[in-house]
This record gives C-alpha cells, structure tokens and sequence, in this order.
C-alpha cells in the first residue's frame, strides 16, 4: 500500500509537470524571419491529418518586408496566378495575410527547417521549403 501511494503521487507530479511544460511551450513563429522563404504548398486537407488532402501547386513566399507571393496554378480560375500579399505576425504563431479584400487569418501549428503546417480559413495548408 505504501508504494502505490508514492507511485500515484510520482504521477501526478511528472503529469503537472508535463501540463505545465505545454502550456508555456515556445510559439512556433515569433517574428517574419521564421517564416522568411519560399515554400511550395503541396497540398489542403480539412484535418491535420492530411486525410481527404487536395493536390496543389503553388509556391507562397514571405519576404522579411511584409510581403508574401503567392503563385501558381489557381484550380479556381484555371490558370496560373501571381498575387503579391502583405503579412504580420499578430500574436505567437499567427499570421495575417491582407490583401484588398480583406484579411485571412492562418496559425502555424507545426514548423521545422523544411516543412511547415498552417490551420488557416478552409482547412490545413502543407508546406515545404524550397
């Protein structure tokens, strides 16, 4: 008996600890210059899972100024587009991309040295880095 409560209380210990650790994790983005590149948007999908993912082939391309490029073949209009954007990080891993219609809010859910994940208005964006 006596060891099953040190083994619970060891438990709850490394559990708040774990709380704790995720709970101040450090934001994925905190400036443009973690974002600075070219990355090829490979495909959408409505989950972070990729499942149900659409094909896509666009390049986005944040500059440290501001801006953002965004070409490629739009599926909508049927060709190849080319729209000069401006962007900001508004908060920890939040980017808001602006452009005469408005502005389009995307999170950064996960970033490494080549790859990039974006939750943004109609789903997830996959990325890579050129």
């Amino acid at each position: 008996m006596k060891y099953r409560n040190v083994f619970g209380l060891v438990f709850l210990l490394l559990g708040c600890v774990f709380i704790s650790a995720a709970a101040y994790a450090e934001p994925v983005v905190k400036d443009r210059s973690d974002i600075a590149g070219t990355w090829a948007l490979e495909m959408t999908a409505p989950k972070k899972d990729g499942k149900n993912s659409n094909k896509e082939v666009s390049t986005w391309d944040f500059h440290a100024d501001g801006t953002v490029v965004i070409s490629g073949y739009n599926k909508f209009l049927k060709k190849d587009t080319e729209f000069t954007k401006s962007y900001e990080i508004v908060e920890d891993s939040v980017i808001h991309i602006k452009d005469n219609l408005g502005t389009n809010k995307y999170r950064v859910v996960e970033k490494g040295n080549s790859d990039m994940i974006l939750k943004g208005p109609y789903g997830y964006y996959f990325f890579e880095k050129n």
